[in-house]
């Protein structure tokens, strides 16, 4: 079960109709997957047409609304021993995600059917290119080697979301581990607790980070121009090292689409890393290493949403270990670089 989370956690880095065998699949258009990096094009508005509002996620019961989520991620990897072994790495993959509100508790928390329609991935991996479009024709090899993803798409779930953003409850993902257990030739081998912790896997490791672009939490007091926010996040626990992550907010302006009224934001990071004690005791030197995030959220006061968002994180770590080898303990050093641009935009 580790070597399918290992491969789940590929995803991210990660929507209602039923999946039927008869329907003919759909690999959607190319323009479907052709995303935006700009800004949007905005109206200013006078500096007294806003004071303070309170920003809320506020869909409407029985809409649709789709999304496109564009991930795109380069990574450089060296690891020096005797002979130093490089890899690079340069990933595009897009979703296309609908939504559609189901009901709305007197809280005003919503239900919602969440499906991901289609998929594209490009790769470069040295030089060797690797590409996937989620229905197109492939044989057992290919299949295998994207399971991941045809496992996620067409297989509706289900989530409960607050105003605020907060995910409340992400169910009815069965469908979405059965498929991937199916393909792998693995469904009738596992236990049934060990199906309902697979399926917890996928939701914390695939399908959250996917919602956590969508649905981005917000404040629940009133800002407005110039108003500042933080959120606090838990720890991540990467074994050598801590990290931890204080997401921060500025609401620098309002502006017009159209007729939407639209708060622009921008998004920025603090982060502190906190070296596991244990990882010196045995020797592994980590370099300081940078985590830095940055970016921009269009949020439509009118529609209750985000409309659109641009978001980059890079990380820079370097890790030096004594390792076994024939001729003895060897210093082991691996420096790791990536960056990660996430665009969200509401089509």
């Amino acid at each position: 079960m580790k070597k399918v989370l290992i491969i789940l956690l590929s995803l991210v880095i990660f929507w209602g109709c039923d999946n039927k065998e008869s329907e003919k699949p759909e690999t959607g258009k190319d323009s479907d997957f052709t995303f935006d990096s700009t800004d949007l094009q905005l109206a200013p508005v006078s500096d007294d047409a806003f004071q303070n509002v309170i920003l809320q996620y506020s869909l409407k019961k029985g809409n649709t609304y789709k999304f496109r989520l564009t991930t795109i991620t380069d990574e450089s990897q060296t690891i020096q021993a005797d002979t130093t072994i490089s890899q690079k790495v340069s990933q595009t993959i897009v979703y296309l995600i609908h939504l559609e509100v189901k009901d709305l508790d007197e809280e005003k928390v919503m239900e919602i059917n969440a499906e991901v329609k289609s998929i594209k991935l490009d790769a470069v991996s040295n030089n060797e290119k690797f590409s996937y479009v989620s229905g197109a024709k492939m044989d057992s090899l290919e299949l295998m080697q994207f399971v991941e993803y045809e496992a996620l798409r067409n297989n509706p779930f289900t989530i409960r979301i607050n105003p605020e953003g907060d995910i409340v409850e992400i169910f009815k993902a069965d469908k979405i581990a059965n498929k991937y257990l199916e393909m792998r030739g693995m469904k009738d081998s596992i236990s049934v607790e060990e199906k309902k912790m697979f399926q917890q896997d996928i939701i914390n490791a695939a399908l959250k980070p996917l919602l956590a672009q969508v649905f981005r939490k917000l404040p629940k007091t009133e800002v407005g121009k110039d108003s500042s926010w933080t959120f606090k996040m838990p720890a991540a626990d990467l074994q050598v090292f801590k990290l931890d992550n204080t997401h921060t907010y500025k609401l620098t302006n309002f502006e017009k689409l159209k007729d939407d009224n639209i708060a622009v934001i921008e998004a920025g990071l603090i982060s502190q890393f906190i070296i596991n004690p244990e990882a010196k005791k045995n020797n592994i030197d980590v370099k300081k290493p940078k985590y830095t995030a940055s970016g921009k959220i269009f949020f439509n006061l009118s529609k209750g949403l985000i409309q659109k968002s641009k978001t980059t994180t890079s990380m820079d770590v370097e890790i030096s270990m004594p390792v076994p080898t024939q001729k003895g303990m060897q210093k082991v050093t691996r420096k790791q670089y990536s960056v990660n641009n996430n665009i969200l935009e509401l089509l």
